[in-house]
Order: C-alpha cells, then structure tokens, then sequence
C-alpha cells in the first residue's frame, strides 16, 4: 500500500474501503483478526477493557451486541478446504478430524492436548459419536467450531465489557 511507519496514519486515511479489505490478510496479527485495536502513545494508550475499567472515558450510552454463529465466517475460512460455502459438506469429518481442527483454533493458551480434547468433547456433545456421516454431521461440527470460536473471541468478550461498563456507570 505504500505507508511507511512514519506516516501510516495519514496514509491509511488515504486510502478507500475496498483497498483496507483487499490488503487486510497482509497485516499482522496477534489475535489472527486484521483490524484490532491497538495500544499506541498517540491515539489509544489503553486496551479498551483497561479504559472501561478505570473509568477514564466519557460516560455515554453504548450498545454491545452479539448474535449466533459468531465464529463462523471465521471457521469457514479457517478450514476452506473443510467447509466451502459453494459446495456440500460432505468431506467426512471424522471424531479425530474435529479435533485436530479444535487443536488448531488455538482457544486456550495450552499446548495440552487433553485441554483441547475436553473443549472438543463439550462442544460436540450434539454431534455424536458417530464422526460424519454426511452433511447433516459437518454442518455440526461447524456449528460446534463456531460455538467455540464465538464463546471465546466475541461472546464472552461482549459480556465482559458489558459487566465492566456497569461498574462504571451505575
């Protein structure tokens, strides 16, 4: 895109929407989302929990949301070559697939592959035993990778700050 460090600001602000999407699997990132927010001296100096939680911001109304199937734009595109959009769901996912698939999320900070194996095991319990034996079985496993991916990076996250912000303004 042409930005240096120096004048990244300006330069961003240069540039059109189509642009940001088209180069935002290029952008580094800790959390594996492009666009977070960032703790910088000259614009954010706090996580916005931190902010909530010390109470230096203006006291304004604020809506915090969530909807079902969170994580699942994500899944899709994590494992594109599991659940493609364009076409059925019937790779068959095995029990074993569905958790190498959960270990790879990396939703806990754990190498332990007993961890991994128990959040599978608990977010699967509607899918069975079984593994998959057609679409109906990749279409919950998907809805049991999104669960988890939602649970961890927006669900809890939402409530969290939604707890916070009430401690402030009541």
């Amino acid at each position: 895109m042409g930005c240096s460090r120096d004048n990244t600001v300006e330069c961003l602000r240069e540039k059109n929407a189509d642009q940001l999407t088209e180069k935002q699997s290029e952008v580094p990132s800790v959390s594996g989302f492009p666009f977070v927010p960032t703790v910088d001296p000259k614009f954010l100096n706090k996580r916005p929990l931190e902010v909530l939680e010390s109470g230096e911001f203006q006291q304004k109304n604020i809506l915090l949301g969530m909807n079902s199937h969170e994580g699942s734009f994500f899944i899709i595109y994590t494992f594109p070559d599991r659940f493609d959009p364009t076409k059925e769901y019937n790779d068959n996912i095995t029990t074993e697939g569905y958790r190498e698939m959960v270990k790879q999320l990396k939703l806990v900070d754990s190498s332990s592959d007993v961890v991994a194996d128990t959040i599978a095991s608990i977010y699967s319990l509607p899918c069975g035993l079984e593994g998959n034996s057609g679409d109906e079985s990749a279409i919950s496993y998907l809805k049991s990778l999104d669960g988890m991916l939602g649970d961890v990076w927006f669900k809890c996250p939402v409530v969290q700050m939604a707890k916070a912000y009430a401690r402030q303004v009541i």
